[in-house]
């Protein structure tokens, strides 16, 4: 292990530890969410360990002891993180996060394979008006009944001095169907969940 690694853990039915189990190199390593797909494993997160700049988007596949079956990256010159991930329909998965690898800081969204491979990227300048001390970034993602992506977190939209929250409407594709702000400021999504016929719920 390095500075910081991800640690996956086991646990029986009565929540008793069965396993553990660490990821990571050299540097600092995050895994930030998981999911479970077809008796496998899917993580998340950033890594300093390996890949093309200072962070990359980390993408972990393992079976169901633990064991290593997928490790890439995903990235650029500068700072790619991923928080949250979900899987999709046509058998897919989506993580959403934030890159600093263009102009400022920008909303990040990823489409994999359940190998790894890159299917499509998106960027977001959610950083308006020349932006605050708050970096915009995605904190949860959801797969909605109609298959489009809704994600959720915070940025800055021009009004005032607070962060706010976002929640960004794309088409199966990734392009965007609409952006909506938050009445309130100072404040951030969390996560999202989907609902019946296309909705959703924003936890803030």
């Amino acid at each position: 292990g390095g500075v910081k690694d991800g640690m996956l853990v086991k646990l029986d039915a009565n929540g008793v530890a069965l396993w553990t189990k660490t990821f990571g190199g050299a540097g600092a390593d995050e895994i930030t969410d998981i999911g479970y797909r077809g008796n496998r494993l899917y993580m998340t997160g950033y890594t300093a360990s390996a890949g093309a700049g200072a962070k990359d988007i980390w993408f972990l596949k393992t079976d169901t002891a633990g064991n290593s079956i997928q490790n890439k990256t995903h990235g650029y010159s500068a700072d790619e993180e991923a928080n949250t991930l979900t899987f999709t329909a046509d058998g897919n998965m989506v993580v959403a996060g934030r890159t600093a690898s263009f102009t400022g800081f920008n909303v990040y969204t990823v489409k994999f394979n359940l190998s790894g491979d890159t299917l499509w990227t998106r960027k977001f300048n959610l950083y308006l008006n020349g932006g605050n001390s708050t970096l915009p970034s995605a904190r949860g993602i959801a797969e909605l009944t109609d298959q489009n992506l809704v994600m959720t977190g915070y940025g800055w939209d021009g009004i005032g001095n607070y962060s706010s929250t976002f929640h960004l409407r794309l088409n199966a594709n990734g392009n965007t169907v609409y952006l909506k702000w938050s009445m309130l400021l100072a404040e951030g999504g969390v996560d999202v969940a989907a609902g019946k016929n296309g909705s959703y719920y924003v936890l803030i």
